[in-house]
């Protein structure tokens, strides 16, 4: 029989209309808020539904307010068990032991508040009690290349359902890769690498006993990769041998060669393998050069070679330090031209400074004189045209304005010096521009001075845009070239 446990109550009328008024419980966001919780277990096997019969097996029921609400009106005040339908009502709160196939079927706990009713459901099996047996098997070996997805899976029966566990090389195997628990249970490498290698089996168990797989072989397939790699040696006659190592990994394990000068080892050395490890070693003899030597790790995926290692031969009278540098000379350079290349960049750049900020100066400094000599031309053509203005009233103007102490009192200025400034003004003005065309210049009689041979008349420049401007004629007395 079956035990029945209601933590609230335990009643004996039937619901009436329940299979129209009640809502199936949810665990999810989507819940009624307003639903009372139904919550349904096994106490003897929890989250199992295949039981053994002749057992007890107490069923309980336990419900509560709401999840989100705990007023008084969504408090439960009534619970029902119901068997196989919402009619059938299992009227005690108790039983005896000794369950039976005919118990198996349809459990459901009924609980209703004041506002809403919910229920719950599980399906129960009653069988014979049974140890685990597989039905689902390993292999015996699974071969693979490493970056695969490979899956392994167990599969059990038994009654109640077992516990599958898995096991690596003798030791329990947690992972989160391993998925499900109960009855099926699969291990899943996504990517397969070299660690995952091993010996695997899986094991069932429930309270009648427990059974063990076959052991899976698992090989992951990789071409071979060097690890260490051998080192420069300098050595002397009085050494007698020396040794490089060499190791490489690989699956299956690789075998590992010498190679001098990029050929086959010859009857000098002995070539000792130890795993993943090879020791080469060489006899030293006086014939004996300096030589390179690698090493080439092989397997049915691949051929890796290491990188070559020389073996120093020192002449007597020779120090240790003559090979040193021999040594230090062959593999400097790679780190010496870093530096060199820095350095030269750098200079580079200082100098690139320096002419910028001498063309700078020397920009400063012409920028200076030009400047000086632009205000130097300035003031020697301070006196312009003016508004078609004549340049002997200019002159007149600008001595008006220069010697002028008393605006009440007005000076005049005499034709005869008017004359004489014009024809300065002219004589230091050095601009071609006034050789002009003679058909383009009208020469009155009035005269501005003169030597022996020649006379100065003020004369008129008829310009290309109609305007009159004032200029110095000279002219031979016995002549009259422009």
């Amino acid at each position: 029989m079956l035990f029945y446990i209601v933590p609230l109550m335990c009643v004996f009328f039937k619901l009436s209309s329940a299979g129209s008024s009640c809502s199936q419980a949810r665990d999810d966001d989507f819940a009624d808020p307003f639903l009372p919780t139904v919550e349904l277990k096994i106490i003897e096997f929890p989250n199992e539904n295949i039981l053994p019969i002749g057992y007890n097996i107490t069923i309980a029921c336990i419900s509560n307010t709401s999840n989100t609400r705990g007023e008084l009106v969504d408090l439960p005040f009534w619970i029902q068990f119901y068997y196989n339908s919402p009619v059938k009502v299992l009227h005690y709160c108790g039983g005896s032991d000794n369950a039976t196939k005919e118990d198996s079927g349809n459990y459901s706990c009924w609980a209703v508040t004041q506002r809403l009713c919910a229920f719950r459901k599980i399906e129960l099996h009653f069988r014979e009690p049974k140890e685990p047996i597989f039905t689902v098997d390993l292999p015996n070996e699974m071969r693979t290349i490493r970056g695969n997805k490979d899956t392994l899976t167990c599969q059990a029966s038994g009654t109640p359902r077992p516990v599958i566990t898995w096991f690596k090389n003798g030791r329990l195997l947690r992972s989160p890769s391993i998925k499900g628990t109960k009855a099926y249970s699969t291990l899943t490498f996504d990517p397969i690498s070299i660690s995952d290698q091993g010996n695997y089996w899986c094991e069932a168990s429930n309270v009648f006993g427990s059974k063990k797989t076959s052991t899976v072989a698992v090989s992951v397939l990789m071409k071979p990769v060097i690890r260490i790699h051998p080192k420069n040696v300098s050595a002397s006659l009085n050494d007698g041998d020396i040794t490089l190592e060499c190791a490489a990994e690989g699956s299956p394990n690789p075998v590992i060669t010498w190679l001098k000068n990029n050929t086959t080892m010859v009857s000098e050395t002995s070539n000792t393998q130890n795993g993943t490890m090879s020791f080469l070693t060489i006899i030293i003899h006086k014939k004996m050069k300096t030589e390179n030597y690698r090493c080439m790790a092989s397997n049915s995926f691949g051929i890796a070679f290491s990188q070559t290692a020389t073996v120093y031969l020192l002449e007597e009278g020779n120090d240790q330090s003559e090979a040193d540098a021999q040594a230090f000379s062959s593999y400097s350079w790679s780190f010496l031209w870093p530096t060199v290349s820095i350095a030269v960049a750098v200079l580079l750049l200082l100098l690139c400074v320096i002419l910028a900020v001498f063309k700078h100066k020397q920009w400063k400094k012409d920028s200076y004189l030009l400047t000086n000599e632009i205000a130097r031309d300035r003031e020697l053509f301070q006196l312009k045209i003016r508004n078609g203005m004549d340049i002997i009233p200019q002159l007149r103007l600008s001595q008006a304005i220069n010697t002028s102490t008393n605006s009440s009192q007005e000076r005049t200025v005499s034709t005869t010096d008017d004359h004489e400034r014009y024809v300065q003004i002219m004589r230091h003005t050095n601009n071609r521009n006034w050789e002009i065309p003679r058909d383009r210049i009208i020469i009155p009689q009035e005269k501005l001075g003169g030597e022996d041979l020649r006379v100065e008349n003020k004369g008129i420049y008829l310009r290309s845009d109609r305007h009159q401007l004032p200029v110095a004629v000279k002219q031979v007395k016995s002549e009259s070239c422009a």
